[in-house]
């Protein structure tokens, strides 16, 4: 079980190769980054019939949860992908994960919940990621930069996709930044680097925002 705190920023792309740049010379890129480029990320999410994971979200319960499977390409794969459960309480988030394959206790977890809650797949988010990891004497931070973040039905298929701005999340002239740590304190240095680029904390979920995107599309 994974435990952590989020914060999360939107902000112009501009700021994107910037803000990596000064980043990495206080750590270094992720290992998903072969020659430091971006990897995909493809997220299945699922909900229960009547969406209510969606709507804990979108109507600010205190907790709610969000159930997927992960892989870092652009298809499914059986030996590549994650079954993973996030619980975030108030500002802390709980996370569980296994690979799809494996036949362990852990999967099981996540498995129950899928069946229990007669979970269906409701939509499919898609991205780049570029990621580094940061460490201090206080604190492990992995900092994620998501560009390109669309929204698919779960049936669409990201290769045979045609994009449009209808299909992105947030503007394609954005860009997602995470800073995730195992204490909700940033180090004055970062605080500041943030504040150069008129950063300021917002409340962003994939789920949600794909959810709300498909159901304006009629999808």
């Amino acid at each position: 079980m994974i435990t952590r705190f989020e914060n999360k920023y939107i902000l112009p792309v501009n700021y994107h190769d910037l803000l990596l740049n000064e980043l990495l010379n206080f750590g270094e890129m992720d290992l998903n980054c072969i020659n430091n480029a971006p990897y995909d990320v493809l997220s299945l999410y699922y909900d229960t019939p009547q969406l209510d994971y969606y709507f804990q979200k979108v109507e600010g319960e205190y907790q709610h949860i969000k159930v997927r499977r992960r892989c870092y390409s652009k298809m499914y794969d059986k030996e590549g992908a994650f079954l993973e459960v996030k619980l975030k309480a108030n500002e802390l988030i709980y996370k569980k994960r296994c690979l799809k394959n494996q036949l362990l206790a852990s999967e099981n977890i996540v498995n129950s919940i899928i069946n229990f809650k007669r979970l269906i797949p409701t939509v499919q988010i898609y991205y780049h990621r570029s990621a580094l990891n940061i460490k201090t004497k206080e604190d492990h931070y992995r900092i994620t930069f998501d560009r390109n973040i669309i929204a698919l039905s779960p049936d669409e298929n990201i290769e045979n996709l045609s994009l449009s701005k209808d299909s992105f999340i947030i503007p394609n002239k954005s860009f997602l930044l995470e800073i995730k740590s195992e204490k909700n304190q940033i180090p004055r240095w970062l605080l500041d680097l943030l504040k150069s680029v008129n950063a300021n904390k917002t409340s962003f979920s994939k789920y949600a925002n794909g959810m709300t995107l498909l159901k304006n599309r009629g999808k």
